[in-house]
């Protein structure tokens, strides 16, 4: 049972951690798109929310408020691995010690 555990931990952290590789990737593709069509390509962010701005010769063109997803993905990560150590912090406590 703890070896499965162990595995379910790795696999949900791989899996969030290869969104957020693909995340960065898109990122990173795009403002090289805009950097070789020659516009300059910016963000905004705040707590979860983004917007960018496409700065060209006819002007800016602002995106909605989006959700930052790198920022939704590390929110996550970071809570799944806190309830996975909180319930494996749970289950050596209620273990009886065998002294």
């Amino acid at each position: 049972m703890k070896g499965a555990k162990a595995l379910e931990i790795l696999a949900v952290n791989a899996v969030l951690l290869l969104a957020l590789y693909f995340v960065a990737s898109d990122v990173e593709t795009r403002t090289e798109y805009a950097a070789r069509q020659g516009h300059s390509y910016f963000f905004s962010q705040s707590f979860l929310t983004e917007t960018s701005t496409l700065l060209g010769a006819n002007g800016p063109l602002q995106s909605p408020l989006t959700l930052a997803w790198l920022q939704v993905i590390l929110v996550v990560l970071v809570v799944l691995d806190v309830l996975y150590l909180y319930g494996w912090v749970q289950r050596r406590r209620a273990a009886p010690s065998s002294v």
